[in-house]
């Protein structure tokens, strides 16, 4: 980091004193002043990275007051019963408080069917909303989630603690998302790895900020001292992004803030485009209406570290800005011939690749795995404009509760926040077709500036079309997202077909299940859970087919469940099921500077299969699902622990042959209330035998 930051400054003194073109200072003072910009950016991120703290949480404050708030707004219910769940599931004792912001009074009832508080503030914006529950509210700690935040039982246990320092005033935690197949996220399936847009920001820069006392609280998923809050006014109402503010001035008041890098609360990130730029235009609107009126390299009260982290944070959207400049100036070039550098020659190209190599191979190394120099070229084109938006918030101040609606739905095409990546591939493509006509009948001769833009135009075209296709792509087809489950269950048919199956994905009203044979010709299904509570059965009807590799996918939607058997199953999605998948994908998509660099070493390759697996073991059966299996050796999933070294027979769903397995290592996977153990097999290969049916359907109840 510091030989790339060595090397950037000196290409910009180079740049500014040696390589501008006098004449076209319209031009060429624009792009000095965006790789300006972009060296200081990375100077800003460099130090907030430098030693990203890690802290172990200690015990619990017994005996205190806690009140977990729900903040609600239009959000669907479904969604707002899952976090007012996952709050009443918190096990250290608190008051769970629903604020709700549209004034449904479906809201209010689902609300005190369920055993919470309810408090309607229609018309207020989030800190007014906050704000007026701490009149009726006198618990000493607060801790605030949004309504497509679910928390974890264990979330008060892991916070509290850190509050016997009577100095700090909030706990930050990270947050995650299971709806992996939304708009800012990748997922490779095959290696379980994900990356999203948020990633580098929770995982590395606010640990790295933690280190200064500067940690941001972001408006969720964290726990807040009240009268820290009393000290500073409250929550501060006076911008849209009040998290940031109210972090800003506890800050300034010289208390101490923690950040807590476990995820303790899972989420819903925008599935669309539309919910994205909405997202984005509340988040950078909201830093320039702070920057207006809190500039933090002047209030009075913040430490210089806490002023570089807040200006990082409060300058983030003026990269809208560096975008379109470079995005423009290749097509300038191609138009008109005017360059912003006096030539090109050899020794500008070096200067510059140095310089920006550098500066790439230390953001890698720096990001920990989370830096993904391609997928964040892409979403800056996706977002130029919405930054460049927000700034206008720096010439108007803030007057009350403002909306940010998604400006289309999520299950229509996205064109209108297409519109200014559409100019960027016209403009570039039309200045492609001008430049080489230029430099084809001599107008342009010089090669090295001809090819040099040609080829940056191209780029801009390539992430134009990619962020096209990968918004059209994007578009929501379900009303609520399913959550991968991968945990076996007992079917049984109306047509007799019967035997051992794996849930696949689940949500309230739906399900997928995986079966051994096909064709599937019943039109219901019951299924009964083997793990955790088999008094479970659900009732679906079979909606689609499909064959897979492994077996016949088998989609349901969910239907007759009483009230009881519907919260266990919404309990079952949030507490198990959301957190399950998160912690299996977790791991960095970049393998550069990620801590588990090391290539994995096997003879014989896995693959990801979820595939139900018994085990003969003391006279007793035991159903388990394998993650990945080979031809020796699998990793499984059950629900009891098994001794390293045991040795027991293994047999597949439908086979008749048993292998000899043996457990080589094991893992505990704590999901309160539910405990699961990672089994690794080594597995000795037997022939397989013909598949075997039961002769009778199981029993399976259809209710608790």
């Amino acid at each position: 980091m510091l030989v790339a930051m060595a090397a950037g400054v000196t290409y910009l003194a180079w740049r500014l004193f040696f390589t501008l073109n006098t004449g076209a200072l319209w031009l060429s003072f624009p792009v000095w002043a965006a790789e300006l910009y972009g060296v200081v950016a990375a100077g800003l991120l460099f130090f907030a990275v430098w030693h990203p703290t890690r802290r172990p949480p200690p015990p619990a404050l017994p005996g205190h007051s806690v009140d977990v708030l729900i903040v609600a707004g239009e959000e669907p219910l479904w969604m707002v019963r899952r976090a007012v769940l996952g709050a009443l599931a918190v096990r250290y004792p608190h008051a769970t408080w629903v604020l709700d912001a549209s004034g449904r009074p479906e809201t209010a009832q689902m609300a005190r069917e369920l055993g919470s508080l309810y408090m309607a503030v229609a018309g207020a914006s989030r800190a007014e909303a906050l704000n007026r529950v701490l009149e009726q509210s006198g618990a000493e700690f607060l801790a605030v989630f949004d309504a497509d935040q679910v928390p974890a039982p264990e979330f008060l246990d892991r916070t509290l603690g850190y509050f016997a320092d009577p100095k700090v005033a909030f706990v930050q935690t990270s947050q995650d998302f299971y709806n992996v197949d939304s708009y800012q996220h990748r997922f490779d399936a095959e290696s379980r790895r994900t990356w999203h847009d948020q990633v580098l920001f929770f995982r590395v820069v606010q640990p790295g900020r933690d280190r200064w006392n500067a940690a941001l609280f972001t408006g969720t998923c964290a726990v807040l001292r009240r009268s820290a809050l009393e000290d500073v006014g409250r929550f501060a109402p006076e911008v849209v992004a009040e998290g940031l503010h109210t972090s800003l001035r506890l800050h300034a008041r010289g208390w101490k803030s923690v950040y807590h890098d476990e995820v303790l609360a899972y989420g819903l990130a925008p599935v669309a485009a539309g919910p994205y730029h909405a997202q984005r235009l509340r988040r950078d609107r909201g830093a320039m209406q702070l920057l207006r009126r809190a500039n933090p390299l002047t209030i009075p009260g913040l430490t210089l570290p806490q002023r570089l982290s807040y200006l990082a944070a409060l300058s983030a959207p003026f990269e809208g800005f560096q975008r379109l400049v470079y995005y423009l100036t290749p097509p300038v070039y191609l138009f008109t011939g005017i360059l912003p550098v006096r030539e090109v020659d050899a020794a500008f190209l070096v200067r510059l690749g140095l310089a920006y190599g550098l500066l790439l191979l230390a953001y890698k190394l720096a990001c920990r795995g989370h830096g993904m120099v391609l997928l964040n070229a892409h979403y800056s084109m996706v977002r130029f404009f919405t930054s460049i938006k927000s700034a206008a918030a720096l010439l108007r101040s803030y007057r009350g509760r403002e909306e940010f609606r998604p400006p289309v739905a999520a299950d229509r095409p996205p064109w209108p926040v297409l519109l200014p990546v559409l100019f960027i591939f016209t403009t570039n493509d039309l200045g492609i077709y001008a430049g080489t006509l230029r430099f084809v009948l001599g107008v342009d001769p010089d090669p090295l500036a001809y090819g040099g833009n040609l080829l940056w135009a191209s780029w801009h075209v390539w992430l134009a079309i990619w962020a096209v296709w990968f918004a059209l792509k994007k578009v929501e087809r379900r009303a609520r997202c399913r959550v991968p489950v991968a945990v076996p269950v007992r079917y049984a048919g109306e047509e007799g077909d019967t035997g051992i199956g794996v849930l696949v994905d689940i949500h309230e009203e739906g399900a997928g299940l995986l079966v051994p044979q096909a064709p599937f010709e019943a039109k219901r299904v019951w299924m009964q859970f083997l793990w955790f509570d088999d008094r479970v059965g659900l009732d679906g009807e079979v909606v689609f087919q499909r064959e897979t590799p492994n077996g016949l996918h088998v989609g349901l939607h969910l239907s007759r469940l009483n009230p009881a058997t519907r919260d266990f199953l919404t309990s079952f999605v949030i507490l198990f099921a959301q957190r399950k998948f998160v912690a299996e994908v977790s791991r960095p998509m970049d393998r550069l500077g990620a801590p588990d660099w090391r290539r994995e070493r096997r003879r014989s390759p896995r693959r990801r299969w979820h595939l139900p697996v018994r085990v003969e073991m003391d006279d007793r059966e035991v159903w388990g699902v394998t993650q990945d299996v080979s031809d020796r050796g699998a990793l499984v999933l059950f629900p009891q622990p098994l001794a390293v070294g045991s040795t027991f027979r293994l047999a597949a769903w439908t086979s008749r042959v048993a292998h000899a397995a043996t457990v080589v290592h094991s893992e505990t996977i704590e999901l309160p209330p539910y405990t699961l153990y990672r089994v690794g097999l080594s597995i000795t290969p037997a022939p397989l035998g013909e598949p075997v049916r039961r002769a009778h359907p199981p029993r399976v109840h259809t209710r608790l």
